[in-house]
């Protein structure tokens, strides 16, 4: 049976909210796809999102904005798609959600799936309309326009197919009786003017390419069509057509008053004099609407046009709102173009992996966060407030790693890691004054673990270890080989090391411009462990090696290490002294990244300070489709992902709590293929475990050695893993996918099954204890909707070591969580649409 619910109450919800921190807590929020207001009541707002994966379920506000509440109660599915208001009052609601339609006749206290909408496919936009001079409401679908008389009745479809985001549904009704809907469909300009409840006269123009249209609600000739980089008119119903000069587009609209709308990545638009009638002018003319940001703190204003625009909602409470990635925006009453920021205490990003610090102690916590649609985000406060990093004392923000990746803690301590990528961030504040280290080659790293001090289960002593994925180095490899250079073709002895730390120390010197003329490296494993750097002349293939047993050279392969060195002063070289050094890479994080981190996300590419790893990924559009993954206990989108499969794998290593230039790396061996995170045991800091899929792995000399594969003594330890909960040395929690958890309290000697989790077994799901050791969590996604499991999204607590449970899911309705960290005697969670 299901474990039965726990009595910890509901989840705190901590942000990040009000993003920028505005004076009036009137910031900004996470993505949102559609958002609807009935015209007699503009304080009543529904919204809800589902960009790159995100989960937030429908949200509803009676304050227009200032306040949100989650009201999710029936959906199993919460990735929002649209949403349709059929009464004046507003109780009477339609969500689409992949694959189906729900209703509620309460506003929203409860839905109830529309049971005829699984032939529907799924609906990306609800629309108010006529057939036949009674009043219908119809939804652009997969399988076609789905429509239900307003008063009840029975669904229909009208033909054809292929209504997609790109189909988002027009309506004219200027004709009275019947509407006229329009669309991109198949990517072309598409109207017909409705028979009935199953049949529509439409007409396709295939020579008009476009990707949103919008149809004059009162007059059915006149439409706008975007195909960016161009917006285009008709108004005399696509006979003829005119380029509006206006760029930077994507979505389009035309309110009840002829005004004419576009919005982006770029921003939201509007012309007053473009249509048709007295009045207007060509060139039209367009002015951008924008948001004001006055940071509490400091004072200052921040005037703010790109959002990443996802939807125009016409008819919103006799206005017009613009959903975007970073919330809701109202267009103000009158000529004003300050949008109006309806995000009040709306928490619904996808935040990723947060790292929660001592800061300056309780109720002034610093937390820092890794999301997507945003650059990373940081509170001072414990989550009250979210200025990120804006003043002096905060330092360089983290605004260079882009949205994505994960922030790190330390135990108690104000050591923190930022990673994405390349990037590697390191503060010893919590967050605040960030530096930056770049791993060469196209790399990536995540997903670090540190050990501890001796004696305490959290404390860091200052070990870093995380999975390295990058190419082969550009060092060929001679072993039992050296060369004698002395003279001027000796460059510098670098002391005691191993192998693998000599020709990864010399790497990054080379590439960071650090030594000159270097050609070759020699380990000297006969003489100490002593590795020495020279530059020896001629051409390598006639050098004259003497036999050494014991001794590596490395002969540099010239024209891919000089590439790679040019590459990395190219960009990160801010002096133009020929080297990398610590003030450059911080000169990198610049004044200007640091106010991208509160004002530009990073879809537009504008934050990645000319890194050509650091790209806009979507070709300029505003709707990225990307999915999660949970990888361990750690959410992790599976664009950065996929970034970490195919290339060659090693372990990389800081012994300064990530700080500072001096990390080095070790390839792992064949029989750890895979590994994808390492794990510490906290009660051993001279262990650390690495978790592929198929083998378990441990090392006892900080990395550079691995043993093989752990096994049973009786066989009983079976795969595929993915995650490992270490209690201490005999008590083990080892996570598989599509299996239950298997468990040892015998350090390994024999394993069995935790049956108790055999309702989760299907699920993704990951486990971690708490600080002491005497909680487990278990967390994940998956399944159907039953009376157990109302969402998607569960989270479990054990405190016997997983014989028995409770479920303490309670009012989460995200269909993603992970594990941001414990920190003393809370648990810290991640969500995709919910935020922390």
């Amino acid at each position: 049976p299901p474990p039965p619910k726990g009595t910890t109450g509901s989840w705190i919800k901590i942000g990040p909210w009000g993003i920028g921190d505005d004076v009036n807590a009137s910031g900004e929020a996470g993505t949102l796809a559609d958002a609807v207001s009935p015209a007699a009541n503009n304080n009543l707002i529904y919204s809800g999102g589902q960009n790159n994966g995100a989960s937030s379920g429908v949200l509803k506000s009676v304050d227009m904005g200032k306040h949100w509440f989650v009201k999710s109660n029936g959906l199993f599915d919460t990735r929002i798609k649209s949403l349709g208001i059929v009464d004046e009052l507003g109780d009477h609601v339609y969500v689409g959600v992949p694959g189906r339609i729900y209703e509620t006749l309460d506003g929203a206290e409860s839905w109830t799936v529309v049971n005829e909408s699984a032939k529907f496919g799924t609906c990306y936009s609800f629309k108010n309309g006529t057939i036949n001079n009674e009043p219908y409401i119809f939804a652009s679908c997969d399988a076609g326009i789905a429509n239900i008389p307003v008063k009840g009745g029975d669904w229909n479809l009208i033909p054809p197919g292929g209504w997609g985001r790109a189909g988002y549904l027009t309506v004219s009704d200027s004709l009275g009786s019947a509407s006229v809907l329009g669309g991109c469909l198949g990517g072309h300009v598409f109207i017909g003017t409705v028979i009935n409840a199953t049949a529509a006269n439409w007409t396709s123009f295939p020579d008009r390419p476009c990707t949103m249209l919008a149809l004059n609600p009162n007059n059915k000739d006149h439409f706008i069509y975007t195909k960016p980089p161009i917006t285009y008119q008709s108004m005399d119903g696509g006979q003829t057509y005119e380029n509006l000069n206006h760029s930077n587009i994507f979505h389009c609209g035309i309110d009840r008053v002829g005004n004419l709308y576009t919005a982006a990545m770029g921003g939201a638009f509007i012309s007053r004099d473009c249509g048709p009638g007295p009045n207007m002018k060509r060139p039209c003319s367009w002015q951008a609407f924008y948001d004001q940001r006055i940071q509490r703190r400091t004072n200052n204003s921040m005037i703010r046009v790109p959002h990443d625009y996802q939807r125009i909602s016409l008819d919103f409470g006799g206005s017009v709102s613009f959903s975007s990635d970073q919330g809701l925006f109202i267009r103000p009453p009158g000529d004003s173009l300050e949008l109006i920021k309806a995000n009040g205490n709306l928490s619904n990003n996808i935040a990723l992996k947060a790292a929660v610090s001592e800061g300056d102690g309780p109720g002034k916590n610093y937390i820092v966060t890794a999301v997507w649609d945003w650059a990373p985000l940081g509170s001072w406060d414990s989550g009250d407030h979210w200025p990120s990093w804006q003043t002096p004392a905060d330092g360089t923000s983290g605004s260079c790693i882009g949205e994505g990746g994960g922030a790190y803690g330390m135990g108690k301590s104000n050591h923190m890691l930022l990673m994405h990528h390349h990037n590697i961030l390191a503060s010893a504040i919590g967050g605040k004054n960030l530096s930056r280290f770049v791993v060469p080659h196209g790399a990536t790293v995540f997903g670090p673990t540190y050990t501890t001090m001796q004696g305490s289960r959290t404390e860091p002593d200052g070990a870093v270890y995380a999975p390295l994925f990058m190419g082969p180095l550009p060092w060929s490899t001679l072993q039992d080989k050296a060369l004698s250079c002395t003279g001027d073709e000796f460059v510098e002895d670098l002391g005691a090391m191993t192998n693998y730390t000599c020709v990864a120390t010399v790497d990054i010197g080379t590439t960071y411009g650090w030594y000159r003329g270097d050609n070759y490296a020699v380990w000297r494993g006969d003489q100490g462990g002593h590795c020495h750097i020279c530059n020896i002349s001629g051409n390598s293939s006639l050098w004259n090696y003497t036999a050494v047993p014991g001794a590596i050279s490395y002969v540099k392969i010239q024209e891919e290490s000089d590439k790679e060195t040019h590459r990395m002063l190219r960009l990160y070289d801010s002096d133009g002294d020929g080297r990398i050094d610590p003030h450059d890479l911080v000169a990198s994080m610049s004044e200007k990244e640091k106010k991208v981190a509160i004002e530009v996300d990073d879809d537009d590419g504008k934050d990645c300070n000319s890194d050509e790893e650091c790209r806009d990924v979507d070709d300029g559009d505003d709707v990225d489709e990307d999915g999660w993954s949970l990888v361990g206990t750690t959410l992790m989108m599976d664009q950065d992902r996929d970034r970490a499969q195919g290339s060659n794998q090693w372990i990389i290593k800081n012994f300064n709590y990530g700080e500072g230039m001096n990390w080095t790396w070790t390839p792992l061996p064949d029989h750890m293929t895979g590994t994808n995170a390492f794990v510490n045991d906290p009660t051993d800091n001279s262990t650390i475990y690495g978790i592929a899929p198929t083998c378990i792995s441990r090392s006892h000399d900080r990395g550079d050695t691995w043993l093989p594969c752990w096994n049973a003594t009786d066989g009983s330890f079976e795969g595929p893993f993915s995650g490992l909960a270490i209690k201490d040395s005999r008590t083990v929690i080892a996570v598989r996918s599509g299996a239950v958890p298997l468990r040892t309290q015998d350090g390994g000697a024999t394993w069995k099954p935790l049956t108790s989790c055999s309702q989760i077994a299907s699920y993704s799901h990951g486990a971690l204890y708490s600080w002491t050791g005497n909680t487990l969590i278990l967390l994940g996604s998956g399944g159907t909707q039953s009376s157990w499991h109302p969402h998607a999204g569960f989270i479990w607590k054990s405190t016997d070591d997983g014989d028995t449970w409770t479920d303490e899911s309670a009012d989460l309705v995200t269909m993603a969580v992970g594990a941001a960290q414990w920190y003393e005697n809370k648990f810290y969670m991640n969500t995709m649409g919910q935020g922390i």
